[in-house]
């Protein structure tokens, strides 16, 4: 599935939850809405960008229209099919060139690069190994005969999609997605619709302070934060998000799939060559 393709399945749920995110919050802590006029024009304009700031906003524009137009969309060739192998150049390629960039024009310095957090990217590399050991020994699908024998593909989305929610509030949204989406790849022969939802679903991690990097950040800058209060927030968010999936699957997704299975058959037909 390509960048494109899932952009448009996702941004839409991104976009309107976020709206729907400021509503709750303005809702739950009584704002009136002209405060946040008023703080936005008190704290006056943004200084000008630097050098460095200048640089990274290009690379990062260059990386997603990269992402948007490595391969044919809409009949319009994508800039990959310029190459000698299209096939080799992939949405990694493009980041591991973006990363070069940065690197290269001192915006990101080797400090920071030293920085990183390697732990977590090894634990995505382990989780994507991990899935693929599962797949390709069968395990996986010996669990996805057991599991789910007889039940229809409406009820193992929904099941995975809410367990899924369930989890990421636990465990990390990488273990979820690679301990459920190897048994929803078992439905049939067509699980890349139900693969996008459950796979979206692993990310409303809204209601605890341990769900995802960006809670813990929240929680521990702001001392008044009650873990309640955060989880009914949260869980309106999830509710709100899980609605919007639906329709999204419903409605987008298969408007968007078309694009991410022809642009598979490019690569694949090339590699092949």
């Amino acid at each position: 599935m390509a960048f494109a393709s899932w952009f448009a399945f996702a941004a839409p749920v991104g976009l309107v939850g976020n709206a729907c995110l400021w509503a709750i919050l303005v809702r739950r802590f009584k704002v009136p809405a002209r405060v946040a006029g008023r703080a936005s024009a008190a704290e006056g304009p943004p200084p000008p960008l630097s050098a460095a700031q200048r640089r990274v906003l290009g690379v990062c524009g260059a990386m997603i229209l990269c992402w948007l137009f490595r391969l044919r969309r809409f009949g319009v060739p994508g800039w990959s099919e310029l190459l000698p192998e299209p096939g080799f150049a992939t949405d990694g390629t493009v980041a591991m060139a973006a990363a070069l960039a940065l690197f290269l024009s001192d915006a990101l310095p080797w400090a920071a690069v030293r920085d990183l957090p390697w732990e977590s990217m090894f634990l995505l590399g382990g989780g994507v190994a991990l899935s693929s050991g599962a797949k390709a020994s069968g395990l996986a699908a010996s669990i996805g005969d057991s599991v789910i024998a007889g039940a229809s593909r409406a009820h193992v989305v929904v099941v995975a999609a809410l367990l899924a929610c369930l989890l990421s509030n636990g465990v990390s949204n990488v273990a979820t997605a690679n301990v459920i989406l190897p048994l929803v790849a078992c439905i049939d022969d067509d699980p890349l619709p139900a693969l996008c939802a459950v796979t979206m679903a692993c990310s409303f991690a809204f209601c605890t302070p341990i769900a995802t990097p960006p809670n813990a950040i929240a929680f521990a800058t702001a001392p008044t934060l009650a873990t309640r209060t955060l989880a009914a927030v949260g869980l309106q968010l999830t509710l709100v998000c899980l609605a919007l999936l639906a329709a999204v699957s419903a409605f987008v997704l298969p408007a968007a799939l078309p694009g991410g299975g022809d642009d598979e058959a490019l690569c694949a037909s090339t590699l092949s060559r």
